[in-house]
């Protein structure tokens, strides 16, 4: 009689931004700086940057527990301790232990 309701997906996957903000997080991992001070020196948006590190990391345990993965991620894990944008060292404000 009617249309089965699909499930409503928020947006299209981009497989290019995704593989962008990949390697961002990757190179931030390896950084030793802040997140303030990395999207500061990349012209990138502090708030895009924590945005799609969520994405990617519900993303990644999805397909964790979905057994698509042999090992646990391939997202890289963070430091405990950063440099801010003046050469401080600060604790880490990562989630992703």
């Amino acid at each position: 009689m009617g249309k089965a309701k699909q499930a409503k997906r928020r947006w299209a996957r981009d497989e290019d931004k995704e593989q962008f903000w990949r390697n961002a997080l990757i190179e931030y991992a390896s950084s030793g700086v802040s997140i303030s001070a990395f999207c500061l020196q990349k012209s990138i948006s502090p708030t895009s940057f924590n945005a799609w590190r969520r994405e990617l990391q519900v993303s990644e345990r999805e397909r964790v527990s979905a057994g698509s993965y042999a090992s646990e991620s391939q997202l890289p894990s963070f430091p405990d301790k950063v440099k801010d944008s003046r050469g401080r060292i600060i604790p880490s404000t990562s989630r992703n232990r």
